[in-house]
């Protein structure tokens, strides 16, 4: 039974782990600004949407607020 234990405690503290990865990932991502591929314009992403969305390199499968397009969106390193 003392295994057991063990183990959902390793699950859960992994878990929890987890969750404050894909917190903190997408705090940091909602902070940056992104250009749209397709129509061109700037846009921060909420918090939740840029931690489940997938990264490669500085770029990120985000939907357009304004064209509603969902793609690879780059970084934009002007200011806002």
């Amino acid at each position: 039974m003392k295994p057991l234990f063990v183990i959902i405690g390793i699950i859960a503290i992994a878990g929890l782990v987890a969750l404050l990865v894909w917190y903190f990932e997408g705090k940091s991502l909602s902070e940056k600004t992104f250009v749209c591929g397709s129509c061109g314009k700037k846009f921060s992403p909420k918090w939740w949407k840029a931690g489940f969305s997938a990264h490669m390199g500085e770029n990120t499968v985000l939907q357009c607020p304004h064209c509603g397009k969902r793609g690879f969106c780059p970084l934009s390193y002007e200011e806002k």
